[in-house]
């Protein structure tokens, strides 16, 4: 995995991460830590790493796409358990304090969470079809749940989207 900074080189934070073992990766803001999922023996965890020591530990709960909040205190992602590992790429959208303390629950069965410009809403996607998709958005603390957009014509598993600061969506249609 490489790390560019702005206008430099690129400089190797991890040696030997493969797409398949090793993915998902996010800096947090401060560039200091690097969240991501480790696949191994058909099993995923989730790992915090400090960039400088290269010391690691495991996160809990098991996130798939985790995003770190600007502060860096919290991360959102999507939950992954044992039962829905391998049957789906989706599961309850929480916001768990990284240091300590318990996740919170924001929305159920969801997908590639993250933060609005304000981290006061979450975006997320949710599967609605074979071949679409919806955009919704939730506040932080779980209230609110809003449809943002229906995108039809998707590859549920090309799940790609963005948000800007000001709420717009941005995709690439399938």
């Amino acid at each position: 995995s490489r790390q560019i900074s702005a206008g430099g080189e690129s400089s190797e934070i991890a040696n030997g991460w493969k797409w398949r073992t090793h993915n998902s990766g996010r800096v947090d803001a401060d560039g200091k830590r690097v969240i991501f999922i480790r696949r191994e023996n058909h099993k995923a965890t989730t790992i915090v790493r400090e960039i400088e020591t290269k010391g690691e530990k495991v996160f809990e709960p098991t996130l798939g796409d985790p995003q770190w909040s600007k502060d860096g205190k919290f991360v959102v992602g999507f939950k992954i358990t044992p039962a829905t590992y391998w049957s789906s790429h989706s599961g309850d959208i929480v916001v768990c304090p990284v240091d300590a303390g318990t996740c919170r629950k924001v929305a159920s069965s969801g997908t590639s969470p993250m933060w609005s410009g304000d981290e006061s809403r979450i975006y997320f996607a949710r599967v609605t079809s074979r071949d679409g998709m919806e955009i919704l958005s939730v506040s932080a603390n779980g209230e609110d749940e809003q449809r943002v957009v229906e995108l039809n014509f998707m590859d549920p598993t090309a799940n790609f989207f963005d948000v800007s600061s000001t709420g717009q969506v941005v995709y690439v249609q399938f």
